[in-house]
């Protein structure tokens, strides 16, 4: 998986240098397999197992780097937007089988 250096200092507050969190995110288990330069920025390379989703998105990295330095994090981006058509939520189930539930969802345009 593939992260820019600049994404990740987003949510961590102590904006520490790339090769400082690249040994610290290592030490945790979070192997890193290179650091490339990409348009005036750097390109972290990491080499996640599958038992490791939580660290599967930039927040997950960031939320385990600060954790390991004891420090806060910052989630202050996010993305919100309107859209252009009125949906009418109705969510109906359909229980096929007691693991299985199904959502559906109709809108009205």
């Amino acid at each position: 998986m593939k992260i820019l250096y600049s994404r990740l200092l987003e949510s961590i507050k102590s904006k520490p240098k790339i090769e400082n969190l690249c040994d610290d995110l290592t030490m945790i288990g979070i192997e890193v397999d290179g650091i490339e330069s990409l348009q005036g920025d750097k390109v972290i390379d990491f080499d996640l197992t599958p038992n490791r989703g939580d660290c599967f998105s930039v927040k997950g990295l960031a939320r385990d780097y600060c954790a390991f330095k004891n420090q806060k994090f910052s989630t202050s981006r996010s993305v919100s937007f309107k859209g252009q058509h009125k949906f009418e939520k109705a969510l109906g189930y359909l229980l096929l089988m007691p693991a299985l539930l199904i959502l559906l969802f109709r809108s009205q345009i």
